[in-house]
């Protein structure tokens, strides 16, 4: 019985990397293409007014996402998530050229959707896998859907000028076709190996109220400091990829040459990312611990930001947010995903939803009204009030870290 359980546990992480796979190098061919059309309609100027869009989508996204969760279920939610990726992708694929306002939707809707299918793959692990599994094993999913994101990259740097940035979008269907077929095994697994109805609850028994989430989140201080954590790493990564933004359309006006250049870029970051996910996740959490390798992340990034701060260049921005990037694709989401295990079941999936779906985006909603209005008071000094407000942020993020830190450690003493 032992030997059955422990192939049963196997093959759930086997799938857990597979869809991991899948997600990311989806990803990593959708981001640069969907990010270069939107600069080729509207310029890298206008990006802001895109962030700010996704306050409210990213409120009602959240809000149909755990009102759906509670009525239908996790599966066909996923089914439905699916439907709705092949739709936006091949429109884009389609109509993208002749509809102005594609490029736009296209821009805000694709980092919703891979937030909500990470949302829904990692609360399933969440589920299934322990503390101690977690250690070894999170970092090796993390791994594997680094070598996906490499390997869309490489075709992102390889055909985009060949074929043209729209026509990529195409290849999300056949690999979100693999991926429901992997998350179906997924789900039937965790049943298999946990035998525990916790995904049952997740159906027609429980009352759905569409503010669930945020009434869990109101009433936890352990996810407000999750939270607050993820929020500085988003704000962070934010005003960064705005100045990148701002110097990649002035130096490559081409769009295809951009998302070629912007593919090659992620392929760099892609392979720091599977290093940092397979050998430095495992490294850091060893030597220092969960809590601790949280901290060291804002500390990391604060000698990036002051590089920055007295080398703005296009080959210093472009470190610094590639940096931003590993480390966020890395060992940040590892240990941010490490947090949520002591939780129960509906903190895992409702909980966790309005921090994964709406605080993510969100947060580069609130930077954008930053940069807005910096545009319209001091044009002249929006990327020196930028580089400054970075430490502001970092600090905030040191003192979350700091008192989620205390929690933490009592809910493994709890558990022990």
């Amino acid at each position: 019985m032992g030997m059955l359980k422990n192939r049963t546990f196997l093959f759930f992480i086997l799938l857990a990397m597979a869809a991991s796979f899948c997600i990311t190098c989806d990803f990593a061919i959708v981001k640069p293409a969907s990010s270069s059309i939107f600069i080729a309609h509207y310029s890298a100027s206008k990006i802001p007014f895109a962030w700010l869009v996704l306050i409210p989508l990213n409120l009602a996204v959240v809000n149909v996402y755990n009102f759906l969760l509670m009525r239908i279920g996790c599966f066909p939610l996923l089914v439905s998530s699916v439907v709705f990726v092949f739709l936006l992708n091949t429109g884009m694929a389609l109509f993208g050229t002749s509809l102005p306002v594609f490029p736009f939707l296209h821009y805000v809707l694709k980092d919703i959707y891979v937030l909500l299918m990470f949302q829904q793959l990692w609360s399933i692990i969440h589920v299934t896998v322990k503390m101690e599994e977690a250690k070894y094993l999170y970092g090796i999913i993390f791994g594997v859907g680094g070598i996906g994101a490499v390997l869309g990259s490489y075709i992102t740097k390889t055909y985009a000028i060949l074929y043209g940035s729209e026509h990529l979008l195409f290849i999300s269907v056949p690999i979100y076709t693999l991926f429901l077929l992997i998350f179906y095994l997924l789900v039937q697994t965790s049943k298999r190996y946990t035998q525990s109805d916790e995904l049952n609850l997740l159906t027609k028994k429980t009352k759905a109220t569409p503010k669930g989430g945020f009434s869990i989140l109101a009433k936890s201080r352990y996810l407000q400091y999750v939270l607050l954590i993820v929020v500085s790493m988003q704000l962070t990564a934010t005003v960064v990829e705005y100045q990148f933004n701002m110097h990649l359309e002035t130096l490559y006006p081409l769009k295809d040459v951009r998302t070629s250049f912007t593919g090659m870029l992620f392929g760099y970051v892609n392979m720091a990312t599977v290093a940092l996910q397979f050998i430095g996740s495992s490294l850091f959490i060893h030597f220092l611990g969960v809590a601790r390798s949280h901290l060291l992340i804002p500390c990391v990034l604060s000698f990036f930001a002051a590089a920055n701060l007295f080398y703005p260049s296009f080959s210093m921005v472009s470190f610094t947010f590639g940096s931003i990037k590993s480390l966020d694709y890395s060992i940040f989401r590892i240990l941010t995903e490490m947090l949520y295990i002591p939780l129960s079941v509906h903190e895992k999936f409702a909980g966790k939803a309005v921090i994964d779906v709406f605080s993510y985006r969100t947060a580069r909603g609130f930077a954008s009204l930053l940069v807005i209005g910096l545009q319209v008071i001091a044009p002249l000094s929006v990327e020196t009030v930028l580089r400054y407000g970075a430490f502001v942020v970092l600090l905030i993020w040191m003192l979350s870290t700091l008192g989620i830190a205390k929690l933490f450690t009592a809910s493994q003493e709890v558990r022990a």
